[in-house]
């Protein structure tokens, strides 16, 4: 670890920031670093962020009390993208996963819980510049698999493909942005039924949330006269 890396802290509730800020000094060797005025655009607050500090944690609610127009998982994905280590936190886990941290979730490494402590802050932070290095866990590798449609919901930008991964679970239904589709196959998917497709999928991982999908393709049609269909 760096030692007095700066940390930007994303948030917008003050009275979080003022928290983690306590947790990070007292916990670690981190040194927080505020932006109290949130930002205009993604691009504004990833050049703030990068010329500012080492490393920045992020929660993913920020539009709703206007500090920026964008949400935290977009800022996390962005800045990893770019090598810089940034680590998500989140109430929107488990049984109330916002769907739509899913179309950053391969550039998040790691996605703490809103009560996470500034040790395990740090701790996550390490685990990302590994990643960024190339050191990625059995968890976040990807493995071409089949990916069964069952189903989709929400409308306009936040239409939502229902989908089984069986290689990672036979019955759960995982929900995946449509927005990480390509159109293409987006066409296909609406235009007929029993469309089937495979994807990459950190089928290690061990919980849904931390579920990502990339390099999607149509599966081909099953062959009747083969036994498997």
């Amino acid at each position: 670890m760096v030692t007095q890396a700066r940390v930007a802290v994303i948030d917008d509730d003050p009275k979080v920031v003022a928290s983690i800020r306590i947790g990070l000094e007292d916990e670690s060797d981190l040194n927080p670093v505020t932006f109290p005025d949130g930002f205009d655009s993604l691009p504004e607050a990833v050049k703030l962020i990068m010329s500012g500090a080492e490393a920045a944690v992020c929660d993913h609610r920020l539009q709703p009390g206007n500090y920026a127009p964008f949400d935290g998982s977009e800022l996390v994905g962005e800045l990893v993208r770019r090598g810089f280590p940034a680590v998500l936190r989140t109430s929107f886990s488990g049984n109330n996963f916002d769907p739509k941290i899913r179309a950053n979730k391969h550039d998040i490494p790691v996605m703490l819980g809103a009560s996470s402590s500034g040790h395990e802050i740090a701790a996550a932070l390490d685990l990302c510049r590994r990643e960024i290095g190339g050191d990625v866990s059995p968890e976040r590798r990807t493995w071409r698999t089949f990916v069964r449609i069952v189903g989709q919901t929400g409308y306009g930008p936040d239409l939502i493909l229902r989908a089984i991964v069986p290689a990672w679970n036979a019955e759960e239904v995982i929900d995946i942005p449509f927005s990480i589709i390509p159109p293409g196959i987006i066409d296909e998917i609406v235009s007929r039924d029993g469309v089937r497709l495979f994807a990459r999928v950190n089928i290690g991982a061990e919980s849904a949330q931390d579920l990502f999908f990339d390099d999607f393709e149509v599966a081909p049609e099953p062959d009747p006269n083969d036994g498997l269909a």
